[in-house]
């Protein structure tokens, strides 16, 4: 396409219910997000790396797009981390697990179901 701008991906964005616990799951999972920023109602994250994550609550979506409905059904979003090795990879699950204990969704914890659509890759050795 010639004469017009070629968009660049810049932000992904996710609506989550519980702010401070969304923060709390992907600081676990590396991203330095400064303290503090969980009780606002929009949070964005930038990585070295060039792209954006924007969190926004259910409250703020809701006040900006009346249209918007809480979605139902299977994860929207999949992000993939990336570790070096295995036992990278266990250490990350087993600290994330840790961490999110408690909350049960179902039968499995939230965390778990959580970490099953982002669980982090492992790269290839051979």
């Amino acid at each position: 396409m010639t004469g017009f701008a070629q968009p660049k991906l810049h932000t992904i964005g996710i609506v989550v219910k519980d702010m401070p616990h969304s923060i709390g799951f992907y600081r676990l999972l590396g991203l330095d997000i400064p303290e503090g920023e969980e009780q606002a109602p929009h949070v964005e994250y930038e990585s070295s790396d060039g792209y954006s994550i924007g969190f926004d609550t259910e409250a703020a979506v809701m006040e900006t797009g009346e249209h918007w409905r809480h979605p139902s059904g299977s994860a929207r979003v999949n992000l993939q981390f990336q570790l070096e090795t295995p036992h990278q990879v266990d250490e990350a699950f087993a600290r994330v697990i840790d961490a999110c204990a408690s909350p049960v969704v179902g039968r499995m914890p939230a965390c778990r179901r959580l970490l099953g659509s982002i669980r982090p890759r492992v790269r290839n050795s051979s």
